[in-house]
């Protein structure tokens, strides 16, 4: 994951780089936390255009993924390890696999993490759920991430940082940077997540 930033410096400018890589963890648990206790606080977030306080992912010291990795949540990383200049952030792919979870209420979910940034000053760059090897079997599952991409493009255009300058920097299209393929070795063999090559040549483009 680090390889993309890294990537997309200039060869003469040096950066801290602070990648937080979850696995298996989908936006709405990144918003709302893993626990028994997760409540669906993005309902207050979207009405109200705030961030509260029950959005105990946001404000996690601790989330822990599928495979017992474990990361703090976005806003607990913007109040305790910044300041920071950008955020990319990437996420929904595993909300997809939620047939309850409608395209808007996953981008519901992204919108919040982007907004989090934005209200601590920041701005962030919306990187689209990228292509699978799963997404490239199954139409329905394709239709759904093009539904989420569609709707997370309107967002980055209306949230954009030419109207507020601390919004969206720009919208990428991972699918169109490096469609996926299983002879490339642009990703892992579990057909998800991207490998070290394949995270550099993204950032390249």
């Amino acid at each position: 994951a680090e390889g993309v930033p890294r990537a997309l410096l200039p060869a003469d400018m040096s950066a801290e780089v602070w990648v937080c890589g979850l696995s298996g963890l989908t936006a709405d648990e990144m918003v709302n936390g893993c626990t028994e206790q997760k409540e669906d606080a993005w309902d207050d977030c979207m009405d109200t255009g705030e961030i509260t306080p029950r959005s105990n992912g946001l404000d996690a010291h601790k989330l822990v993924d599928c495979v017992e990795r474990s990361g703090k949540g976005l806003r607990r990383i913007l109040n305790d390890d910044g300041p920071f200049d950008a955020v990319l952030i990437m996420a929904g792919t595993n909300d997809l696999a939620d047939d309850d979870l409608e395209p808007e209420q996953v981008v519901e979910h992204v919108q919040i993490l982007h907004r989090a940034c934005h209200t601590a000053g920041v701005p962030s760059i919306v990187l689209s759920v990228p292509p699978s090897a799963a997404s490239t079997k199954f139409a329905d599952l394709r239709e759904r991430r093009d539904a989420v991409n569609g709707l997370l493009r309107e967002f980055a255009r209306a949230a954009s940082t030419a109207t507020n300058p601390q919004g969206v920097l720009t919208y990428v299209d991972v699918g169109k940077l490096m469609p996926y393929s299983s002879e490339d070795g642009h990703w892992e063999p579990d057909g998800l997540h991207f490998s070290r090559a394949g995270s550099l040549h993204l950032g390249a483009r």
